[in-house]
């Protein structure tokens, strides 16, 4: 019988100890989701960034080729052969419309 009121015995040190264990699991755990929540925000951050260039990627291509086509028909226009310069200067416009 002796052996068993051994083990329920708890001292003021067991309890301190035991205290500073699970206050400093709490304060894992706190912290953790802190960092994470932190770390959740970033990515947030980058997503928004990246479907910024997301949206602006895909209108480069088109846009060199608006500009080419301008280029194109200030040309012809320069040299004088004004159906061919009016053709790509409307092309660069029709191309403007529906890009932009």
């Amino acid at each position: 019988m002796g052996d068993i009121e051994m083990v329920y015995r708890i001292s003021l040190d067991d309890v301190l100890f035991l205290t500073c264990v699970v206050c400093g699991a709490l304060g894992l755990v706190i912290a953790l989701c802190l960092g994470i929540i932190v770390i959740c925000e970033k990515v947030k951050r980058r997503i928004a960034r990246m479907s910024e260039l997301r949206d602006v990627i895909p209108l480069v291509f088109p846009t060199l080729i608006i500009v080419l086509s301008a280029a194109a028909g200030i040309v012809y226009l320069l040299y004088g052969d004004w159906r061919r310069g009016f053709y790509w200067l409307l092309a660069a416009g029709l191309g403007g419309c529906v890009t932009w």
